[in-house]
């Protein structure tokens, strides 16, 4: 694959593929929330993908899916538990949001597109990339909705408390901020084809 295919923004798995919204919009109330998720999700998709490489040759074709899932479910599991054990996170969407890894399409798509018929370099370069492809929309959604929601970025305070909209954290935006980086997205993607 050459660079151009390899867009953070023309291949991302949230903004072009239409993956992982929930987990999306679960875990970016706070940007400690998003980065957070952002991480498990990407030692998740690189440990999963690490591991179907090596064992794609053993793994009957019947049983693809099921193999992916239980594989997924294994490091997301592991994942979850240390996020809670390390970060006692008070908040229950982002509870929500932990468990939401085992489910989450965006490494369940990535694994069966290239770990199970690429090479384990290649799967693991592709993994890291919707990785951070991921982590970057998580992260700018956890900054917005925490900076206008609560005035504050990773807990520092840059809006004074009286100026700030509680509802920017509420789904229905998180939805709507979703949407626009969406339509952001496309636009670039589709700009980025028509250039070539």
């Amino acid at each position: 694959m050459n660079n151009k295919n390899n867009n953070i923004i023309k291949n991302n798995p949230v903004l072009v593929g239409g993956l992982g919204f929930v987990s999306i919009l679960a875990a970016t109330t706070t940007l400690k929330s998003a980065l957070i998720m952002s991480a498990a999700v990407l030692v998740v998709l690189i440990l999963s993908s690490l591991l179907t490489s090596i064992l794609k040759n053993f793994i009957p074709r019947k049983l693809e899916d099921l193999t992916l899932l239980i594989i997924i479910g294994a490091f997301a599991s592991a994942a979850t538990m240390l996020i809670k054990f390390y970060y006692p996170i008070s908040e229950s969407t982002m509870k929500l949001a932990a468990s939401l890894i085992i489910v989450n399409s965006v490494i369940f798509y990535k694994l069966k597109d290239t770990a199970l018929h690429a090479s384990l370099g290649q799967s693991i370069k592709t993994s890291i990339l919707a990785g951070l492809a991921y982590g970057l929309v998580a992260i700018l959604m956890g900054t917005i909705r925490e900076l206008f929601a609560i005035g504050t970025v990773y807990g520092f305070r840059i809006i004074p408390e009286k100026y700030t909209i509680p509802t920017f954290s509420s789904p229905v935006f998180g939805f709507i901020l979703l949407g626009l980086l969406i339509a952001l997205g496309s636009y670039f993607a589709n700009a980025k084809k028509e250039d070539q």
